[in-house]
């Protein structure tokens, strides 16, 4: 699903008005009886149902004034109609709206004055609130009598129906400014705003659906920013040929392990084949070996004395694999720095950058630029915070921005930040995905992640591609777990086991 920001859509609205000579009237009646027939459909309101429609001075009002020209159209009367101005306020295709509503009869209260708001509204239990407040364009903080009305209709115990974005929420960081409206649906026009996809965004636009305004298909803009969705993930799978063997699809080496954090390594391994590449070998510290071997039947081992090895040896062992899975419980004592930087300045494969193996690479970010090969870096948001050396508080409240400003100064990675709706991107594109739930936060959970998209990019997807696709079924099975146990109880093995129900209900 293609996300912009409001910035963009306005440029996108401007082409659709100007160059191809589609009014802005008509694309605001569009909008507003979209999001009505949509709303009808899915919450059917009786004719007794109390409903308030609230409206800013822009155009976001002005969709507020189709909406309630509709309802009066289909017999509903219960409904109030505050327009937070004065009317001679009004411009545009919000005043032609406004202007109709009048001649039809509808009464259309006039305050800016939070007392008078609420002594239109008192007495009255909403059933529905309709926010047609402020939209897309905000980009300072709600103060005052918009702050009062917010707080008015999150307090309001209706069901709350925001009007392409809820009213506060910066259209592209997400983040409430001061504060937004906690919307049960949003019916959003055109493209769904980048806002309402990432955390915490997605918190205030719990349900979203796109309204068709008549945007044409073709437009002279570039997107960039994608929500993963089962179009996107079938875009990008390639069908396994029947004729393949274990060869065919590719060898991943994982470096990882230490005494205490024996399952690490393994996990990422299990993960690895289980997502379907042919062959998998764990490079691990010759102490742990034997119990590696013993958890790690389908898949090999190659011990190695991490204080005196053959480094030549090493890395002509790694570079004959399809890619690299660095990091899973490797430690960060000196000796295993050294060796860290050594291998990531001589490979000539590609490799995904996990765990202790980000923290050492935090401490030397040049080392990102001497790396022969792609390199897939996938933080949580405290390595995040000391890979950019920003508080975990700062990368929350802007996740897309973080990734963006990182990945700017590396034309090689691509970076994954985890959490609550991850972020994935490089200096092409920048994806969200919806997949992933609590249950995914669990130890163990970034191992099986790591190998996971190690196996699609030794299969030979693109470093993106075995992200995106690795990110969303990784989400995807630990939902799927969840449901079968509790968001509790799901452990990182119950994701690898369940990793095939995901490809299967995604893609077959």
């Amino acid at each position: 699903m293609k996300l912009v920001s409001g910035k963009l859509m306005g440029e996108i609205d401007r082409f659709t008005i100007e160059d191809m000579g589609i009014p802005g009237v008509v694309l605001m009646e569009n909008a507003g009886k979209g999001a009505f027939d949509k709303f009808i459909l899915k919450y059917n309101p009786t004719k007794d149902s109390n409903m308030l429609i609230v409206c800013g001075k822009g155009n976001n009002g002005g969709d507020g004034f189709v909406i309630a020209r509709w309802l009066k159209n289909y017999d509903f009367t219960n409904f109030k109609v505050v327009l937070l101005t004065d009317s001679r306020n009004l411009k545009g295709d919000a005043k032609v709206n406004f202007e109709i509503c009048t001649k039809l009869g509808i009464k259309i209260f006039e305050t800016d004055v939070f007392d008078k708001f609420l002594e239109i509204t008192k007495n009255i239990k909403f059933d529905f609130i309709f926010d047609a407040v402020l939209g897309t364009g905000l980009n300072s903080e709600v103060r005052d009598f918009y702050k009062n009305i917010i707080n008015f209709i999150n307090d309001s115990g209706a069901t709350v129906v925001s009007v392409d974005i809820p009213s506060g929420l910066h259209s592209e960081k997400g983040i409430p400014l001061g504060t937004a409206v906690k919307a049960d649906i949003t019916y959003t026009f055109g493209m769904k705003k980048i806002g309402m996809s990432t955390y915490p965004g997605v918190n205030y636009s719990k349900e979203v659906e796109v309204v068709n305004i008549s945007i044409p298909k073709s437009i002279p803009f570039a997107i960039n920013h994608f929500e993963i969705d089962d179009d996107i993930i079938k875009s990008i799978y390639n069908e396994r040929p029947v004729h393949g063997h274990k060869g065919t699809f590719g060898h991943v080496a994982v470096l990882g392990g230490s005494l205490g954090f024996t399952g690490a390594s393994v996990l990422a391994g299990k993960a690895a084949l289980k997502t379907g590449c042919g062959l998998v070998t764990l490079i691990v510290p010759k102490e742990i070996n034997n119990v590696v071997e013993s958890l790690f039947i389908e898949g090999m081992t190659y011990p190695v004395d991490f204080n005196s090895f053959d480094k030549e040896e090493l890395i002509n062992f790694i570079n004959d694999k399809s890619c690299l899975v660095l990091g899973p419980g490797i430690g960060t004592n000196e000796t295993i720095k050294d060796l860290v930087c050594f291998i990531l300045e001589n490979i000539d494969i590609p490799v995904i950058i996990d765990a202790d193996g980000i923290n050492i690479v935090a401490e030397e970010l040049s080392i990102l630029k001497r790396i022969k090969n792609n390199v897939i870096l996938t933080p949580h948001p405290g390595e995040m915070g000391r890979l950019t050396k920003k508080r975990k508080k700062d990368i929350q409240n802007s996740r897309i921005e973080t990734v963006r400003d990182f990945i700017k100064d590396y034309d090689n990675v691509t970076l994954i930040l985890k959490g609550y709706r991850t972020v994935i991107g490089n200096n092409d594109k920048i994806f969200i995905c919806p997949k992933g739930d609590s249950s995914i936060a669990t130890a163990g959970s970034g191992d099986v992640l790591s190998g996971i998209i190690g196996s699609f990019v030794a299969q030979g997807y693109s470093e993106i591609d075995a992200s995106v696709m690795g990110v969303f079924f990784h989400g995807f099975a630990g939902e799927i777990a969840s449901e079968k146990t509790s968001l509790e109880s799901v452990i990182a093995t119950d994701i690898v086991e369940n990793f095939h129900y995901a490809m299967k209900i995604t893609l077959f």
